[in-house]
């Protein structure tokens, strides 16, 4: 059931920080039933593919088209990541089958420049 008290939010928020001392480039891609909504940052380096600091959107805001998913994260910085779950309708009983529990599956993904 949505709305109740056990069932999940449908945003969470995850906060990712860079402890090394050097910079971290990364892109971030997301699977299974959920998106990314927003992203914001600290850092004021840009990934260097990224239309982040285009002139138009101030650095760390996010644009109403596309959210930013490429980053360059100065040591000490944070990237905050709000991940939203795209539930099915709750009337959908092939996706929410009547039993006792159902689980949803995703995976977060951070490429890094790296190649890791």
């Amino acid at each position: 059931m949505t709305g109740t008290e056990e069932a999940p939010k449908k945003i969470q928020k995850l906060t990712f920080t860079n402890d090394s001392k050097a910079d971290l480039v990364f892109n971030l891609n997301i699977n299974g039933p959920f998106e990314i909504v927003k992203t914001k940052t600290n850092s004021g380096a840009t990934h260097p593919l990224s239309n982040q600091n285009d002139g138009k959107t101030p650095k760390g805001t996010v644009g109403k088209t596309k959210v930013e998913t490429m980053f360059c994260l100065q040591p000490l910085k944070i990237v905050e990541v709000h991940v939203k779950f795209m539930a099915p309708p709750p009337s959908d009983t092939t996706d929410w089958p009547m039993t006792i529990r159902n689980e949803r599956n995703g995976e977060l993904i951070a490429y890094f420049s790296n190649g890791d």
